[in-house]
Order: C-alpha cells, then structure tokens, then sequence
C-alpha cells in the first residue's frame, strides 16, 4: 500500500488502496484512497469530502461523497438482479447500460513536497445489517452490497478538527473521467492550504 504525506502548516497523509481500477463499474472497483489530515494550527478547520478534489489531466473527476456512493452501490447490484446476474463479473452482458470493463494502474508520481511516509490507519466502522435473500442469485447479490456497504461506513465525511488532532477517511473516485496516459492529481485543501498528490495513470 501507498503512502504519500505533505506537510506545510498542516499535514496530510494520501493512502493509495486500490493500484488497479476498473473505468467501469461491473466490477464496482473505483479508485479508493485513505486521507488523513493533522491539524498543526491553532484554530479548528472543518474537513470533507468538499475538501478533496481530483483532475484527470485537465478535466475534474468526480469525488463519491458518502451517499453518492451508496446509490450507486444499489444501482449496480439491482442492475444485476435485473439482468439474472449473481456474480461478481458481467463481461459477458451488453446492452445493460453498464460500460465493458477496461483496467488501469496507478502508480504515484513525484511531487513537490510530497515523501513516501509509512501508512497511517485511520477508519470509522460502523456495521450495515444484511438483507434477507430468497434465492442463491438474490444471496450473492446481497452478500456484495453488505460489503460494498460495510466499506462505504469508513467513507469521508464532514469533521471539526481541532487543533493538535487527526481526522481522516476513504474517499473514492468516479472513474469514468479518468483517462489513460494523464496524470491523475488529488488537491486536499485544509486550514486554505492546499496539497497536491500526483499519481501516474498507465494501461
């Protein structure tokens, strides 16, 4: 795993999870990273995912708030129900609304100020109740959204960090801006500071 710090008047840690990345969603694999901030001021600064944005080359990629994801969670896995789909790959299907998977790598690419720094764990976890299933296609699918939910709990949201201490999360990227070949630039704004993280995004 990828780590990645700045440090100006603040800090910020950016944690790569996800190498590889599917520019589709059959596979629902977006590009997932870990954000934790420190808060070396001293007033309190509010952090969210408002507070990290994304270009692929010159063209903003969306940031998942929380909510966001977890539609689209439901979107996808009720596609397959529709579909009569139970596993976890639909190369096999068009016609669905859902784009052929294409797969691309990140690799972290030099930037000012920004050094390799051991990962920071930071989560919160909060457990989603399954759903009951009626059938072996309806239990797959229900067993992918938990999990696919279960994440979704340790996702960025809003927080007031005051001064001396941490707050952080997962924040996850729609991938369908994100283009081969350009470099994919995260900015984490904190305090009015901002903190530029500079991945390569290869085939």
């Amino acid at each position: 795993m990828t780590s990645l710090r700045s440090v100006k008047r603040n800090a910020v840690t950016v944690c790569l999870l996800t190498p590889q990345f599917q520019t589709a969603r059959r596979e629902f694999d977006p590009p997932t990273f870990r954000v934790l901030v420190r808060n070396d001021g001293d007033k309190v600064c509010d952090f969210s995912p408002a507070n990290v944005t994304a270009l692929s080359g010159a063209s903003s990629v969306h940031v998942f708030t929380r909510m966001e994801y977890c539609q689209a969670i439901n979107r996808y896995e009720d596609a397959l129900l529709r579909l009569g789909h139970g596993q976890t790959s639909l190369h096999e299907t068009s016609g669905d609304g859902l784009q052929d998977v294409s797969a691309m790598s990140l690799d972290p690419a030099m930037s000012k100020g920004v050094s390799n720094r051991p990962v920071q764990e930071f989560s919160e976890y909060t457990a989603i109740p399954s759903t009951g299933a009626s059938t072996p296609q309806q239990a797959a699918v229900n067993h992918r959204r938990k999990a696919l939910l279960d994440e979704a709990t340790r996702m960025l949201v809003q927080r007031t960090v005051a001064p001396g201490t941490m707050a952080g999360g997962i924040i996850k990227l729609d991938p369908a801006k994100i283009s081969h070949g350009q470099p994919l630039k995260l900015v984490v704004t904190v305090g009015g500071e901002a903190h530029e993280f500079v991945f390569e995004v290869g085939s």
